[in-house]
């Protein structure tokens, strides 16, 4: 297990489907209020949640880093 807390990574390719399915329900206007993550610990849950804040939030897209990237220097990302 890596010391970097999910609040300070920036890239999560391997969760590239469910990343394209929230932008994808974003993007036609079906967002659901809440979406369910689970799975074993590891698995990417955390940084998965705080790369769809960042995105919800406005962040400034960054597409070298996946679906949902942001870049780290936007405001959103602190």
């Amino acid at each position: 297990m890596s010391d970097v807390h999910p609040r300070d990574r920036f890239d999560l390719i391997p969760a590239a489907p469910l990343e394209t399915g929230l932008l994808d329900a974003l993007e036609r206007g079906r967002m659901h209020h809440a979406w369910l993550l689970c799975g074993v610990e590891g698995l990417g849950k955390a940084t998965f949640a705080y790369r769809a804040a960042r995105r919800l939030l406005g962040a400034a897209p960054d597409p070298g880093r996946g679906p949902l990237g942001a870049r780290p220097d936007d405001p959103v990302s602190r």
